[in-house]
């Protein structure tokens, strides 16, 4: 894939098994939260964002498809650690690569600064590898200072409801491998 045309916070575009995926950093519209709502319920590793959440983090990057919504990809950031996601693609548009080139733009966004992500999807796995970032397969052997921040953030999205559907997941689909990444 060639790289992005486009500068930071214009219009990105980018050709991926015959469709055209445009990335914008911009927030996400009610219909968008709504559709994102109604689709996580079919997505076995990401368990509940509330809707409140989808409207207040630092940064959003929106994958259309043809001018129609087919993503995001959220990026949070606490004492100037990145964390990335979550990570949600409709499920119209997956098995397209769309998850992957918003994890793509987003960690070239991320150049130079302390980031991290989570993934249970081992084709963002393989990508984390290949651009250089520390996997960590246990979240306690983390460095400190994103031990921190990750409890800082999941705090922010704890409720009953997250509870509930990591629960109902957990028990239809069972637990896959979750791994982080560090990039410095």
């Amino acid at each position: 894939m060639d790289d992005w045309a486009g500068e930071k916070g214009k219009i990105n575009t980018r050709r991926i098994k015959s469709m055209v995926v445009t990335i914008i950093q911009r927030k996400l519209s009610q219909e968008e939260i709504t559709k994102v709502l109604v689709d996580i319920k079919q997505f076995p590793d990401l368990a509940y964002i509330k809707p409140t959440l989808l409207t207040s983090f630092s940064e959003i990057y929106v994958a259309e498809v043809e001018g129609e919504f087919a993503g995001f990809c959220a990026v949070e950031t606490y004492k100037g650690i990145r964390k990335l996601g979550p990570i949600a693609v409709c499920t119209r548009f997956q098995k397209y690569g769309v998850g992957m080139a918003l994890m793509m733009k987003v960690l070239e966004e991320s150049k130079g600064k302390r980031t991290y992500f989570g993934t249970s999807n081992q084709k963002i796995r393989e990508y984390g590898l290949s651009v250089g970032a520390v996997e960590y397969r246990n979240v306690w052997k983390l460095p400190a200072d994103i031990k921190q921040a990750s409890v800082n953030l999941i705090l922010g999205y704890l409720s009953a409801k997250y509870l509930y559907e990591m629960l109902r997941k957990f028990l239809k689909y069972g637990r896959r491998r979750y791994t982080f990444f560090v990039l410095s």
